[in-house]
């Protein structure tokens, strides 16, 4: 009873911080066992896993793929959790570790005009630590982009 009404308010009011909070502690909480993770939509177009990429939770992550999310769900610009959590300023192994033992295809590439991979996104935003994990998980150097470019 109490999941509903807060995502509903926080879907009319398109309150970025508020949704989050709620997302994050309803799985922290164990609140949302009966809901399906990997039909919510933020109003951003993401899903929780994508949330929980971004945030740099791999606890989080897990719960939520452990609860059924598809690792491969497309979010805002046409990019997989594993392409959001490239794109997290910090360090985010973990939580690149978590999405690809589950299975996330590491050289897939945006469905934007982009066609950005983890790696590259990875090389442009976030640390070495991400980047290491994604290379560990064999990311390919040499994919392209969009533009025709790649890491090298």
């Amino acid at each position: 009873p109490f999941l509903i009404p807060c995502l509903l308010h926080c879907h009319i009011t398109q309150n970025y911080l508020i949704q989050n909070m709620v997302i994050l502690h309803c799985v922290y909480n164990n609140v949302a066992m009966s809901i399906n993770p990997s039909i919510y939509h933020s109003y951003l177009g993401d899903r929780a896993l994508h949330r929980a990429a971004l945030f740099g939770k791999p606890d989080v992550v897990s719960l939520l793929l452990a609860r059924g999310a598809d690792v491969e769900a497309l979010g805002q610009l046409g990019r997989t959790a594993l392409m959001t959590a490239a794109e997290c300023a910090t360090d985010n192994r973990g939580v690149v570790a978590a999405l690809c033992g589950a299975g996330a295809q590491v050289n897939s590439v945006s469905e934007d005009e982009d066609r950005d991979t983890a790696l590259i996104l990875a090389c442009q935003y976030s640390t070495a630590g991400t980047v290491a994990a994604l290379l560990d998980a064999g990311a390919d150097i040499e994919q392209e982009d969009g533009r025709g470019e790649d890491i090298v």
